[in-house]
């Protein structure tokens, strides 16, 4: 692959025996040099469909089965040769299996293949797969039955404040904030967010919850290979993980995941999302997640990132690059929170 702009796969269609309920597919591959695109799905992998159409003549001509069987994914470190299995249930009315191994807009990279193996599983496996399958569909409907009764219920959290280095309720009680961090809306839409939530409070006992939210997921924009699209159900996930907090008099640290330095489209989040959660008393911003790489006058007041000589050695994994080389600062943000009235409780890392 040297364009990330295009795709690199080969093209297979392999006939189903009649009556098969379930198949094993296995492949044997090796990769070098596989760069992530920042274009879906930007790797290496195996697509597959399942398709309908006639088992003679033309196998090709066939209309998609859904649901069409889960991607399997190539290592990019799998230099030497490597096989994967995965095993499938063969939804009614497919006759036949579309196989597309391949470099899917990756930034650069080999995968070689030597082999891709179709076998049939016994009926009982694939009863017994078709089992657990149900088993979770109704595990995950009870789920969504639990929160959607909680999410009905009215908020309950009162509001704390800072008194000097403590916070507290307004009869002067102290509030200690134990909890953790529910991550993945910080890379794309969410995954198990709310139940996560829901047992972090009810079963983990946490009145805290850090919610790791970024600006461009929060304005619909394209982000480390997440489609840019409407970000009203981003928004709306949120707007549900603050109000089960809220209802199980919990709170939750809405964190702005960026790093580096604080740039202007951080405090254009901050404008929009303060407004949205103005005086929530469930709801703590955090203003900014892990600004490195900066001495403490630009961490607050900002300045010319090209002039800065302090080095962090300490960061390995934090390599996003700031989108500008003028810093806005710290102060900056905390500014765009309280220009929208906003009283919220700041966290200023």
């Amino acid at each position: 692959q040297k364009d990330p702009t295009k795709i690199q796969m080969l093209h297979q269609f392999v006939l189903l025996p009649r009556g098969v309920k379930g198949v094993e597919v296995s492949v044997r591959y090796r990769t070098s040099g596989v760069e992530r695109g920042s274009k879906m799905p930007g790797d290496a992998r195996l697509i597959m469909h399942w398709l309908d159409g006639p088992r003679t003549g033309h196998i090709e001509v066939g209309k998609r089965v859904p649901p069409s069987p889960g991607a399997i994914s190539f290592s990019a470190k799998a230099s030497e040769w490597t096989e994967v299995s995965r095993k499938y249930l063969v939804p009614e009315g497919a006759t036949k299996l579309q196989l597309m191994p391949g470099l899917w807009f990756a930034k650069a990279g080999t995968v070689d293949i030597s082999e891709i193996r179709i076998t049939p599983i016994s009926d009982a496996e694939a009863q017994e797969m078709a089992n657990k399958i149900e088993t979770e569909r109704q595990k995950k409907a009870q789920q969504e039955s639990i929160i959607a009764a909680q999410l009905a219920r009215p908020a309950i959290t009162e509001e704390i404040k800072v008194s000097g280095n403590q916070l507290v309720k307004h009869d002067g009680t102290p509030v200690w904030l134990q909890g953790l961090c529910v991550d993945s809306m910080e890379w794309g839409h969410g995954e198990r967010i709310l139940w996560s939530i829901h047992v972090a409070i009810n079963e983990w006992k946490a009145n805290a919850i850090r919610l790791p939210v970024h600006h461009k997921l929060w304005f619909g924009q394209e982000h480390k290979g997440t489609p840019a699209g409407d970000p009203t159900p981003y928004r709306k996930l949120v707007d549900d993980a603050v109000k089960l907090c809220a209802v199980n008099n919990a709170y939750l640290i809405l964190d702005l995941h960026a790093f580096g330095a604080p740039m202007p489209e951080h405090a254009e989040f901050w404008k929009d999302a303060a407004a949205r959660y103005k005086d929530n008393p469930a709801v703590l911003f955090e203003v900014f997640n892990e600004p490195h790489g900066i001495p403490w006058s630009i961490w607050r007041d900002g300045g010319d990132l090209r002039k800065n000589t302090h080095v962090d050695n300490a960061v390995v994994e934090n390599t996003e690059k700031n989108s500008g080389d003028v810093s806005i600062g710290m102060q900056a943000l905390v500014d765009a929170v309280r220009s929208t009235g906003a009283r919220n409780i700041i966290i200023a890392g």
